[in-house]
C-alpha cells in the first residue's frame, strides 16, 4: 500500500476522531425504492429534528432530476424542489450527508442504455467496472452534480461501496489487487 494512501487514511481517521467528540444522530433518508412527496419528506425531517436527530444521510439515487436526465425516475424531484427540502432540513439544524453509490447498487443507472458499458459484468446491472476510465469520468460528473445540489454545507460525503458482489471480476479488474483497486 502506498505512502499517500496510508497518509490519506490517517487523515480521514483523525477527522473521524475529532467528529466523535460531537456525536451525531443520523437519519438515513433512503429513496432507493420509495418516492415520497415533498410534504412527507418535510414531515419526516421535522419529526426527526424534534427527536434529536442532527444529520440526514441522503440516499436519493434517481429521485432527483439530474442533468444526466436519463437516470431520473418518473416521479423525481426537480432540483429546485429538492433544494427547498434541503433548506428546510438546514432550518431544522439537520446537517446534510449525501450518499452516492460508486461500486455496487448501480441498477438505477446501469440499466439505462447510455451506461450499460460501465458495468463490471455486461449481464449484471448492479456493479460498476472501476477499471474503465469512462466510469470514473461519469462518476466525477455525478459527484459534481451532488455537490452542487447539496451546496457548501456538505462536510461529509458517503461514497457507497458495499454489496458490490461483482467487483473486480472483469478481465481487467481481476488481474489487479482488489484492495488497491478499491482504494484507487
Amino acid at each position: 500500500m502506498g505512502r499517500a494512501v496510508l497518509a490519506a487514511m490517517a487523515a480521514l481517521a483523525l477527522g473521524f476522531v475529532a467528529e466523535a467528540a460531537q456525536p451525531k444522530l443520523i437519519l438515513h433518508m433512503d429513496f432507493n425504492t420509495v418516492q415520497r412527496t415533498k410534504a412527507a419528506v418535510v414531515g419526516l425531517l421535522r419529526e426527526a429534528a424534534a427527536m434529536g436527530y442532527t444529520a440526514v444521510l441522503w440516499e436519493v439515487e434517481d429521485k432527483v432530476k439530474w442533468d444526466l436526465a436519463e437516470i431520473a425516475g418518473p416521479e423525481a424531484f426537480a432540483k429546485d424542489e429538492f433544494r427547498e427540502i434541503l433548506a428546510e432540513a438546514d432550518r431544522l439544524g439537520l446537517e446534510p450527508i449525501p450518499l452516492l453509490q460508486v461500486f455496487g447498487h448501480g441498477e438505477y443507472i446501469l440499466t439505462k442504455k447510455p451506461y450499460v458499458a460501465l458495468r463490471e459484468n455486461p449481464k449484471e446491472p448492479d456493479c460498476y467496472c472501476v477499471s474503465k476510465p469512462e466510469t470514473f469520468e461519469f462518476q466525477k460528473k455525478l459527484l459534481a452534480e451532488y455537490l452542487d445540489l447539496f451546496g457548501p454545507k456538505v462536510k461529509w460525503f458517503h461514497l457507497g461501496a458495499d454489496e458490490a458482489y461483482g467487483f473486480a471480476k472483469c478481465p481487467v479488474c481481476s488481474k489487479r489487487d482488489k484492495m488497491e483497486l478499491y482504494l484507487e
